[in-house]
């Protein structure tokens, strides 16, 4: 299992550290890391792809705070696992603000250290590998598939429902179609996918989904129908 770790840490002992503690912690775990380093989190947000797994963050950096930057990393990635570094343990409910695991404080205590380590971990699998990334006007945003009612498009701006709101994004619904199938998305129409999970019901040509209503079309009618009642007969 290859895990992605970014940390944003501006005094280089307290990163070397970090590292320390990770290697000392993962040699019975045996797990592949790839860690990206960032010493501000100006630089970490300018640059981040949402292809990570785990962040750990330094509360006192300089410039922008390890929180204020938190928040702004919420705003596109509501998945990735956050984890806090600090000197003080004042910062822990700006953690919970922001859903951080945990918070470690320096100098980091082993023990302490791999306790949450088992729980990161732990996170992780149980997450899974259900989720995308969709390109929005700065960065990318991870959402998880299963987060998702539904995707329609309108004059080329695609936006995905979800259980957290909309994202709004550009491209083509057949490529997400085609991405989205095998998580129980179905096509209704020209303009839209739904996930069959939280369909509510469906009456006439109505599909009541998330707290809307969407058509189904004609030509989409009876493939949509058959796709769904294999869908349910499967969830039984």
């Amino acid at each position: 299992m290859m895990i992605r770790i970014a940390v944003v840490e501006d005094e280089d002992s307290a990163e070397r550290s970090l590292r320390e503690n990770l290697e000392n912690w993962n040699a019975q775990k045996k797990y592949l890391f790839q860690i990206e380093r960032y010493r501000t989190a100006e630089d970490f947000l300018e640059k981040y792809d949402s292809g990570f797994d785990v962040v750990f963050m330094d509360i006192e950096l300089n410039g922008m705070d390890g929180v204020r930057a938190a928040k702004k990393l919420r705003e596109f990635d509501e998945q990735v696992v956050l984890i806090f570094v600090t000197n003080m343990k004042k910062y822990v409910v700006s953690g919970y603000e922001v859903g951080a695991l945990n918070y470690i404080v320096k100098p980091i205590n082993f023990f302490s250290f791999s306790l949450t380590m088992d729980r990161c971990m732990r996170r992780l699998e149980s997450r899974g590998t259900d989720s995308i990334c969709v390109k929005i006007p700065y960065g990318f945003k991870k959402i998880q598939c299963s987060d998702i009612y539904y995707v329609d498009i309108i004059k080329h701006e695609l936006l995905f429902h979800t259980v957290n709101g909309a994202v709004k994004t550009y491209g083509n619904l057949k490529e997400w179609k085609n991405k989205l199938e095998s998580y129980g998305f179905a096509r209704c129409n020209a303009s839209a996918i739904v996930n069959l999970r939280y369909v509510e019901s469906v009456v006439g040509d109505d599909i009541y989904i998330g707290g809307d209503v969407i058509r189904i079309s004609r030509t989409k009618k009876k493939s949509f129908l058959e796709t769904f009642t294999i869908f349910i007969g499967e969830k039984r």
